[in-house]
């Protein structure tokens, strides 16, 4: 697929995602069309979410915090800009290995492929799209989640999907980071280490 530019996107396709999300309604199937659908979106609604992400990881990196080693589970990924940035922002070689995971295969398939152009040298995997993604895998290379990202997704999940969410081990520290006031925060010991920036 050529490069995005101003001129090729697809302007009807971004109007209808657009209204989806401003429509806040749950829908039983995933926003993604097509691989198509998720490059007009990367290139323009994603920027925005990636701008905020910079900003919240600069903060970070201010106050001395870095995510542990090990490999970094991109969940509800869409496009995959959140944890490009984190990539970005920490380092390909700081991450054992890239795992991406939605209920659109679409989506989990556009995210590896951005992800490998822009840091070949990080193996990336998707996971299978059921509720148990946040359990280590003995069949995964990269098994246990390692770092969490969350980005806005989280204002968009009903019980069963935050039940899912918490139903991931519980051995280490979680660090959860809120755009609204750009801290990290580390008071129990309750999950793995997370990084989540909700819409808004």
């Amino acid at each position: 697929m050529p490069p995005m530019t101003w001129q090729t996107l697809d302007w009807a396709a971004l109007d209808r995602l657009r209204e989806q999300f401003l429509a806040g309604e749950r829908s039983p199937d995933s926003y993604w069309r097509s691989h198509g659908d998720l490059a007009n979106y990367d290139f323009t609604y994603a920027q925005r979410i990636g701008w905020k992400w910079d900003a919240v990881l600069r903060e970070l990196r201010l106050r001395g915090w870095r995510p542990p080693a090990g490999p970094l589970l991109d969940w509800s990924c869409g496009s995959g800009v959140a944890s490009r940035r984190v990539i970005q922002c920490f380092g390909a070689s700081h991450f054992t290995a890239l795992r991406v995971f939605d209920r659109s295969p679409v989506a989990m398939q556009y995210a590896m492929e951005q992800a490998t152009k822009r840091f070949p040298a990080l193996a990336a995997e998707s996971l299978p799209a059921n509720s148990d993604a946040l359990e280590p895998s003995t069949n995964s290379s990269a098994a246990g989640a390692g770092t969490l990202v969350i980005s806005h997704v989280l204002n968009e999940l009903d019980e069963a999907g935050g039940a899912a969410l918490r139903r991931h081990p519980r051995s280490a520290q979680r660090q959860r980071c809120r755009h609204r006031d750009s801290v990290a925060r580390d008071p129990q010991h309750l999950s793995i280490p997370s990084l989540s920036l909700p819409e808004g």
